[in-house]
């Protein structure tokens, strides 16, 4: 569980990742405050360099985000609320 207790929160963030990776995330609970104006974030990738993979089967639990989910230029899905993304 990772729980944020303040706002501006990022509950797992790759902010670099290379291809040929394979990421697999399964079963998380990511609880944010969203209380105010601010920017609450779940899972992210911000810089993905090719071919990466995303694997999952276990649902993941954001709540409180403003941007539960983002992956750019990534291949495969996993679970976050209930749907496979992206």
């Amino acid at each position: 569980m990772i729980v944020d207790n303040v706002s501006s929160g990022t509950g797992l963030l790759f902010s670099s990742i290379n291809g040929t990776s394979d990421v697999t995330i399964n079963y998380n609970s990511i609880p944010l405050l969203s209380s105010d104006g601010f920017v609450d974030r779940g899972i992210i990738f911000s810089t993905v360099t090719s071919n990466v993979e995303l694997h999952g089967t276990e649902n993941n639990i954001i709540t409180g985000a403003t941007t539960p989910f983002s992956a750019a230029d990534t291949t495969g899905q996993i679970f976050v609320n209930g749907v496979r993304v992206p």
